[in-house]
């Protein structure tokens, strides 16, 4: 089975599961697929994978934007604006993995690998009706 098969089937599981399209499909997993990556929807990413994703992402745009905004004009301590921007990524990192991962949790969504099973038990049902 093929990445857009598999994504297919999970983007139908997500929808079915109540779960909106604009909370499995964030901007960044979007971005990712223009650029020509293959990213797994979020919620069937790992914690781990999901942490580090999304707080380097946040990480660099907070601190670049608080840089432009407010430390430029304030000269001093490069560390210190190095280590707030690092610290913002984390913990956003960690609020969304943990965000995706309850909602994996709570939706008792197929993981990643089994898609495909899920899809061939589902045609040898149709069938045998």
């Amino acid at each position: 089975m093929n990445y857009a098969e598999r994504c297919q089937l999970a983007l139908k599981e997500l929808q079915e599961s109540g779960i909106t399209r604009t909370t499995s499909l964030p901007p960044l997993w979007k971005l990712a697929t223009r650029c020509g990556f293959q990213p797994r929807p979020p919620h069937y990413n790992s914690f781990l994978h999901n942490t580090l994703s999304f707080g380097i992402y946040f990480g660099v745009f907070w601190g670049l934007t608080m840089h432009l905004l407010v430390w430029r004009a304030q000269p001093g301590a490069g560390l210190i604006y190095a280590g707030s921007a690092l610290l913002a990524g984390l913990v956003f990192g960690l609020c969304m993995a943990a965000h995706f991962h309850y909602g994996f949790k709570k939706n008792k969504l197929t993981p990643w690998e089994n898609l495909s099973a899920q899809k061939e038990d589902q045609t040898d049902t149709a069938m045998s009706s």
